[in-house]
């Protein structure tokens, strides 16, 4: 045991954040084990951290204010503390071989071109890479009460106006996703923040200057979604044309009906929130087969076992910063 802990140490707050009892599981445990419910993660990037680089993303931890990079706001504060990291796009390298549909990434690639996703890194919520027992299939349990995942991105609308001005030419995206597992252990569903640089042609886009549309869904990357459709799965699409840091907050929680509700907030530097979306799961795929509820009916909370990812599975703009990632128990 002592020997695991040096090495989660060496990654980051694992050992400080989860309970004795949680490491004493063995590192064969799978997501069907009721594992206890870790309190808290925090990803800052104060101590290096258990953000991980994949697809076509690395991670730069960057001190707050630094401007070692230019192309994507330049000389920024940390959202929180005094450092926070940036997500610096290699189309060539394709880490873990994890590039989705073997195609090039093309970022700003023009909204027709659509065959490709430049997938990037992921967070396990306190799990070192691969889960309990590197092969990602295991979660962090989820209480009675529900969880809370967030994020902190940085909107840069100086960065947005220049593609705005390309008049469709380019179009930069970036989907965040924060993703269950069910109470046996599969995969459930994607919960997802579809966002876009805008153009003059989205429904909300103001008069003039630079922009993001941003939308909710269930799904992500070129192929599967746009930020910029006419007819959002999930309206209202919503546009954001002040450069700051915003909080992507995802809320797993049962309703009144005891199903599962999803709730998606932007919320502003002030905690203002900026747009909402409330999401309500039906069930589907392997929660029939595994009798865990009736196809298309509403999804029981009971179904719900486990965050699973906090993942960009498709990421387009160079050196996007990020910062305070979290995981709460509700």
């Amino acid at each position: 045991m002592s020997s695991f802990c040096s090495v989660v140490v060496a990654l980051g707050l694992l050992c400080a954040l989860i309970p004795a009892s949680s490491l004493a599981q063995s590192a064969s445990a799978s997501a069907a084990v009721k594992l206890p419910a870790p309190p808290i993660y925090v990803e800052s990037f104060e101590l290096g951290g258990l953000f991980f680089d994949d697809g076509v993303g690395v991670i730069h931890i960057r001190q707050t204010g630094s401007t070692a990079e230019t192309d994507y706001a330049p000389g920024i504060p940390a959202a929180f503390g005094l450092l926070y990291a940036r997500l610096t796009v290699q189309p060539a390298n394709n880490i873990n071989g994890d590039q989705a549909f073997d195609g090039v990434c093309t970022p700003g690639a023009a909204e027709a071109i659509n065959s490709f996703s430049c997938d990037g890194p992921f967070t396990e919520w306190g799990l070192p890479y691969g889960g309990y027992d590197g092969a990602f299939d295991t979660g962090i349990p989820i209480t009675k009460n529900g969880a809370e995942t967030a994020i902190s991105i940085y909107l840069d609308t100086n960065f947005a106006a220049t593609a705005r001005a390309s008049a469709g030419a380019t179009d930069y995206r970036f989907d965040w996703d924060s993703d269950l597992l069910d109470s046996k252990g599969g995969y459930l569903q994607d919960y997802i923040f579809n966002a876009a640089t805008g153009q003059n042609t989205d429904s909300c886009a103001p008069a003039s200057g630079g922009f993001y549309v941003i939308e909710a869904s269930t799904n992500s990357q070129r192929p599967g979604a746009n930020a910029h459709n006419p007819t959002p799965p999930n309206p209202p699409a919503v546009c954001i044309s002040k450069s700051g840091w915003y909080r992507f907050e995802h809320v797993f929680r049962p309703d009144k009906n005891k199903n599962l509700e999803v709730d998606m907030y932007i919320l502003d530097s002030k905690n203002n929130v900026v747009a909402s979306w409330a999401l309500h799961p039906t069930c589907m795929g392997s929660q029939v087969t595994e009798n865990l509820c009736t196809n298309g009916s509403p999804l029981p909370f009971s179904a719900v076992g486990y965050n699973f990812l906090g993942w960009f599975p498709d990421q387009e703009i160079n050196d996007l910063p990020i910062d305070n990632v979290q995981r709460n128990p509700l």
